[in-house]
């Protein structure tokens, strides 16, 4: 008999987050079903006892060996010591983590019938199909050494039992490497090393899934797909963002009677960061300037000043006190989005905004488009650079809530509105280091610039080009059009 184990399915794998990456880890029940993961909120750093019950070693001394493993705040100088052989006890304090924890069960199955939550945040498994999933962020400031680092995971469940363990190897063939390491994880191939499987060990109270696989290879660095990104690598140079356009009159579809909000979070006040989420903003307002719009119709809120009461402010009396019949507005927002684990429904996160208490501190999306949609707007064009699924990137989640959340999907929009949106609902909203900027927004951008387009024939060539970005960033993300492209063929022009 043994405890929940590390899923063999799917053992890890890892995702970009920002300036680091995001590991995740999926664990499977036994048939006691005993409870298995504890999320942040339920650890305590003073009570050695109380410890998420996901471990991460490491075979080699990471940095400088004084830094917590891994946390959800910017990277820092520091690292992780190693720790020879791997075990809850002698593993250093892991508490920052788990950044979200989930519970993965089929589409059909109800939740209350795939896993259960503790008081204390744990998931109970009820169904033999569902599995827990760790999500934590890796700081790429771990400065992973020359050559092979092995890293060691494990579950274990609420009787102290642990799992088989999985083990993954980051290798680092060059100093080169190792300053610009962002790691994507493979299969070993033919003729690299590979590490035996650690044997599983026995305890009572439920059994085994599975058996334990050979180890991944983490080769670094990783490249994006994008023209401009390669050109640049080739280079030697950092890709730089789309070029602002050089338009006469007559090219410019927008005019002297149109308005544009533009909104770019990314330093919150009490959350992580939403990387590039600034640079966004801030070439999108040149943009519309570009395009037509009069510098003094726009209003551009970055970081504080993109508070909840400053969006309500821009969006319930700014835009009503100025848009005119035959106007076009255009609103742009940048920065984290949320699910509410309650009701489902999803919110822009302002500047102040608290993931635990949406509905009084953010900024809820349908609420957004009943107002946009009211105004005597020709039309009004939304982007939304943010996803709302709870599961990382662009998303932020209640402490102890599930980011696997179901976020209820707006399936109508008043007439004269149009939504572009970063993702689905259940995705994740990717940015990238080698172009600083959100994907959907760098691509969105390079579409406008490439000609004269309705919002339909962005959407169009901008889907497989964001797809195939965040593919090679291990992540699933595919723009989402409101309403469908056939009701939008012709309308929502940015240049002419």
């Amino acid at each position: 008999m043994a405890p929940a184990s590390v899923d063999n399915a799917i053992p890890a794998y890892l995702s970009r987050a920002g300036s680091g990456f995001m590991l995740v880890v999926e664990a499977k029940p036994g048939a006691s079903g005993r409870p298995v993961g504890r999320v942040v909120s339920a650890h305590d750093s003073t009570d050695p006892s109380i410890r998420p019950d996901l471990e991460i070693i490491t075979s080699q001394a990471l940095g400088d060996g004084s830094a917590t493993v891994c946390d959800r705040k910017a990277p820092a100088i520091g690292g992780v010591p190693a720790t020879v052989p791997a075990s809850f006890a002698s593993t250093q304090r892991i508490s920052d983590t788990i950044s979200d924890l989930a519970c993965r069960f089929e589409v059909f199955v109800d939740s209350a019938a795939a896993c259960t939550t503790t008081s204390k945040g744990e998931f109970s498994f009820v169904d033999k199909g569902s599995t827990a999933q760790f999500c934590m962020v890796v700081a790429r400031a771990w400065g992973f050494p020359l050559g092979d680092t092995l890293l060691t995971v494990r579950v274990r469940d609420v009787d102290g039992n642990s799992g088989p363990s999985k083990q993954l190897r980051i290798r680092v063939p060059s100093a080169a490497d190792a300053q610009m390491a962002e790691p994507r994880l493979d299969q070993p191939a033919p003729g690299k090393a590979e590490v035996n499987a650690v044997p599983q060990t026995a305890h009572s109270g439920s059994t085994t899934s599975g058996s334990v696989t050979k180890p991944a290879v983490l080769p670094a660095p990783t490249t994006l797909p994008s023209e401009p990104v390669a050109a640049a690598r080739s280079s030697g140079q950092r890709p730089a963002g789309p070029e602002v356009p050089v338009l006469t009159a007559a090219q410019r579809a927008l005019t002297d009677s149109d308005l544009a909000v533009v909104v770019g979070i990314e330093k919150y006040q009490d959350l992580p960061a939403s990387d590039y989420s600034g640079a966004d903003a801030g070439l999108v307002k040149q943009y519309f300037v570009a395009l037509g719009v009069p510098e003094r119709n726009i209003e551009l809120l970055l970081n504080e000043r993109a508070t909840q009461s400053g969006i309500r402010k821009i969006v319930e009396s700014w835009l009503p006190n100025r848009v005119k019949a035959g106007s076009r507005v255009f609103f742009y927002y940048s920065g984290h989005g949320a699910p509410d684990p309650a009701s489902g429904n999803a919110y822009l996160v302002p500047y102040d905004g608290d993931p635990n208490y949406l509905a009084t501190t953010g900024y809820a999306i349908q609420t957004l488009y009943d107002k946009l949609g009211a105004l005597p707007a020709t039309e009004v064009a939304v982007v939304l650079d943010a996803c709302f699924s709870g599961t990382g990137g662009r998303s932020v989640l209640a402490k102890g809530a599930r980011p696997l959340v179901m976020v209820a999907e707006t399936r109508s929009v008043a007439p004269n509105l149009a939504v572009l949106g970063a993702t689905t609902a259940a995705q994740i909203s990717t940015s990238s280091a080698e172009i600083g900027h959100g994907i959907l927004t760098y691509y969105f951008l390079k579409a406008i610039n490439d000609g004269k387009r309705d919002l339909a024939e962005i959407y169009t060539a901008i889907t497989p080009e964001v797809e195939d970005a965040a593919k090679l960033l291990n992540v699933r993300q595919t723009p989402s059009l409101l309403p469908d492209v056939s009701e939008l063929r012709g309308r929502f022009r940015f240049r002419n």
